[in-house]
Parts: structure tokens; C-alpha cells; sequence
């Protein structure tokens, strides 16, 4: 057997200046401009420049979540009962008649938003039509708090973790889930999907990541390392790595890692990486630079060769 690769993960930028914390992320499709929530607002940073773009202003609770739509025109963000929209013309708000949000994601065509209710006032995922402005389906079928929602690459699917550890699925078509995952022996509380679509990697409060294959419904693989709670994962664009965050408060786990999923082993680590809890972690389309927002109101952006 082959020695597993190794990477050099090398800090290249620290954005400040995100009060109450850095708490969400998401790259443009121009693989430069990355979006940062904290509390009540969105900054935009220029990756490549090391420098602030701008604000933007509007929500007036905690930002829970980000993300582009695929043509890079439109930000979205969650925050209580409302997704803002910042983009041509202006501001759009999408008010949620059934309790705060929790996760959103565009869909891979740009036609769909998905929300994820917040607790259990709306254990469901609602799909809106963004051109009609109007809902189209509710996803349910759950009876625990959802923690994070994802579209599969294809659009085909949204899969969504929750607090009972159980990570589900379900077409655009289904109102139950089709797909339920058990391996999580606490919450799961973080997504991503393979670009291939394939399989799903999840990190949960157990302190594992699930490597999962969704045409078999199997647990392919398990990564242990971090010493408590992984609240962020993230597949990298051209499948190679997994990369994953500890968000921990009561541990001494502050680190980066960045996993070979297929093989199943840790191939390198930044320990700590932040001076407090890492709350996200996103790749840019090159699979080179990563980003990650923590507690400690800093935004990261590492480099990840080898």
C-alpha cells in the first residue's frame, strides 16, 4: 500500500472585522469574491487582493446562512423569519410564513432557493421559485430540529442533516424523505456533497465526518481526529479532499483538517487554525484556496497544495 498524499495548508489572508463573529461563507462563481456573514451583515472580500469590497446591510437578527446563486448575480442570506437577497437593482426579502430559517441553497440552475426551518416550529425544507416568487413544495417528514441543507450537483436532490443525527433526502418531487442515513451518534451538523454527486460527506457533534455512498444508502467510511463537535465540512470542487472544522467551545480542538475521503486518512492539519470556535469552512472553485470563518471575528483564507 501506497503512503497517502500529504498537503501544506498555508494561511494567505485574515480578514477582521466581523463583530460578534465570523459566522457563514460563500464563494462567488468568479472564485475571487467571497462572502462573509457576522451578526447583523454581510462583507464582501476580494480573496486575491486581500481586501474588503463592501457591506451590506439589512438583516436585523443573526445571519444563520449563505449562498451565491450560480451566476454569481445574487447573494442570499437567512436571518430569523427572512432571506435577503442582494443583487441587480437592489434588495429582495422572502419572508418565511412558518418560524426562523436555519440553512439555504440555491439550486445548481439558479430557479429554486431551499430554506430549512429552524427548530421545531418548521421541521420541514421549502423550495421557492425565485422567478415566480412563490413556494412550490414543502419537504417534511422530520421530527427533530434540521442543522444544514445542500443540493445535490445535479439538482436531483436536497439532502439535510439534523439534530437526531439522522441525515435525510429527498427529491424535488417527494414530500417525505427518501433517503435516511443513520450513523451519527450525535447531532449532524454539517454538509457537503461530491461533485460527482456520489456520496455525502457529514460531520456531527460525535466528533466523526460520515463518508456516505447514496445509490448503495451505506456508510462508506468514517474519519476520526478531532478531539469534539466538527461543525463544518466541505468536498472540494475537483473531489480530491474533504476539509473539515471543530467548533467546539469547551475544547482545545481549534483546527483545520483536510481529509482523502477515498482512502479514508487525514493528509494534513492546521492546529489551531483559529483562537476560538471555526464555525465554516468553504473552498474556491480552484480547490486550492480555502476559506474559514470563526467565533474569533476572522475570516482565513489558506492555501492548500501537495
Amino acid at each position: 500500500m501506497t503512503n497517502p498524499r500529504r498537503v501544506n495548508i498555508r494561511r494567505i489572508a485574515s480578514f477582521p472585522d466581523h463583530a460578534g463573529g465570523a459566522l457563514a461563507l460563500a464563494w462567488a462563481a468568479n472564485g475571487v469574491t467571497l462572502a462573509a456573514a457576522d451578526a447583523r451583515s454581510v462583507h464582501l472580500w476580494d480573496a486575491e487582493k486581500g481586501m474588503k469590497l463592501s457591506d451590506l446591510f439589512g438583516p436585523t437578527e443573526d445571519i444563520t446562512s449563505l449562498t451565491w446563486s450560480p451566476d454569481g448575480l445574487w447573494l442570499a442570506a437567512s436571518a430569523g423569519r427572512t432571506i435577503w437577497l442582494w443583487g441587480p437593482g437592489g434588495v429582495r426579502r422572502i419572508a418565511s410564513p412558518y418560524g426562523s430559517i436555519i440553512a439555504i441553497d440555491w439550486s445548481p440552475d439558479g430557479r429554486f432557493l431551499a430554506w430549512a426551518g429552524r427548530g421545531m416550529e418548521d421541521p420541514a425544507v421549502h423550495l421557492w421559485d425565485v422567478a415566480a416568487n412563490q413556494e412550490v413544495v414543502t419537504l417534511a417528514g422530520v421530527d427533530a430540529p434540521l442543522t444544514a441543507i445542500g443540493w445535490s450537483p445535479d439538482g436531483q436532490m436536497i439532502a439535510a442533516t439534523a439534530d437526531d443525527g439522522i441525515v435525510r433526502g429527498w427529491t424535488g418531487q417527494s414530500v417525505d424523505p427518501l433517503l435516511r442515513l443513520r450513523g451519527h451518534q450525535d447531532a449532524a451538523w454539517s454538509l457537503s456533497w461530491s461533485p460527482d454527486g456520489r456520496m455525502l460527506a457529514t460531520g456531527g457533534l460525535d466528533g466523526k465526518i460520515s463518508i456516505w455512498d447514496i445509490a448503495a444508502r451505506s456508510e462508506l467510511r468514517e474519519l476520526h481526529g478531532h478531539a469534539n463537535w466538527v461543525y463544518a465540512v466541505a468536498w472540494s470542487p475537483d473531489g480530491r479532499a474533504v476539509a473539515s472544522a471543530s467548533g467546539d467551545p469547551d475544547s482545545n480542538d481549534r483546527s483545520l483538517r483536510i481529509w482523502d475521503p477515498l482512502r479514508g486518512v487525514e493528509i494534513g492539519r492546521v492546529e489551531p487554525a483559529h483562537a476560538s470556535l471555526i464555525h465554516a469552512v468553504a473552498w474556491s472553485f480552484d480547490s486550492i484556496h480555502l476559506a474559514t470563518a470563526s467565533q474569533d471575528e476572522r475570516v482565513s483564507i489558506w492555501e492548500v497544495t501537495g
